[in-house]
């Protein structure tokens, strides 16, 4: 499992007319992976498959966009994106939104809550000799 480099979390009650739910986390370079999890509004038979988490890097380019979900679904968003996949990334701030088919504000009103974390780059183990004890040498005496 990778380390994680930074975490956040919020609660938003009711959007601000007209405005997406917004936030920030900083991207460091080296992040490896991006993670999301959105709980919205989430009724029986009254699916809401607009709900969308959007990532914009620092520069404001679009990196990453929930997939829509099946009607009759979880009110639950995820975003898991793999960083070391994309290239042109933009550094620093970025922005985290909530929000339904990225033009209109979250949850009609409903309260919502969001995870967003980042996650170093994996890399290879150390090798098990480096955390095991040293082991006394055997004696020659018999």
């Amino acid at each position: 499992m990778t380390h994680p480099l930074h975490t956040t979390a919020w609660a938003d009650e009711k959007p601000t007319s007209g405005k997406a739910n917004v936030h920030t986390i900083t991207v460091e370079p080296g992040t490896g992976r991006f993670k999301v999890v959105n709980a919205g509004l989430s009724l029986p038979f009254v699916p809401d498959p607009a709900h969308a988490i959007v990532i914009r890097d620092a520069g404001g380019k679009e990196v990453g966009r929930s997939d829509p979900k099946l009607p009759g679904g979880s009110g639950a968003t995820m975003l898991d994106l793999d960083l070391t996949k994309l290239s042109g990334l933009s550094w620093g701030a970025w922005t985290v939104e909530v929000t339904e088919l990225g033009v209109v504000p979250t949850g009609f009103g409903s309260d919502e809550a969001t995870v967003a974390a980042t996650f170093a780059r994996p890399q290879k183990p150390d090798p098990v000799s480096t955390i095991l004890p040293h082991l006394p040498k055997p004696s020659k005496s018999g």
